[in-house]
């Protein structure tokens, strides 16, 4: 890696982590401007962030082991865990919107 590189890398870190501070602000907002419309949005795309995402990897990892291709059935193993991070994240945070209602 050269300078170049690590300047790289080192703006990738400083966006990740400016978006991991503004995370619970974006949040709040967003859930303040709810519509109707941004309602309809959501849960039209909220399955492109769910469950779906597991097909694509699980038929990489399938065909990794049916055709003996090691690439083809290590890869996925990051695609699927992805998602399971996601999952996780998704109802921590449907979690405390509930906790939010209540209150």
């Amino acid at each position: 890696m050269d300078g170049g590189d690590w300047r790289r890398a080192a703006g990738a870190g400083a966006a990740v982590g400016v978006l991991f501070v503004a995370d619970e602000t974006v949040d709040g907002v967003a859930r303040r401007q709810r519509s109707r419309f941004t309602d309809r949005v959501s849960g039209a795309t909220t399955s492109l962030g769910g469950a779906t995402e597991f097909r694509i990897p699980a038929v990489l990892l399938v065909s990794g082991i049916v055709f003996s291709d090691a690439n083809l059935r290590d890869i996925p193993r990051a695609a699927i865990s992805a998602p399971i991070h996601g999952l996780a994240r998704t109802s921590t945070k449907r979690s405390d919107a509930a906790n939010d209602v209540e209150q």
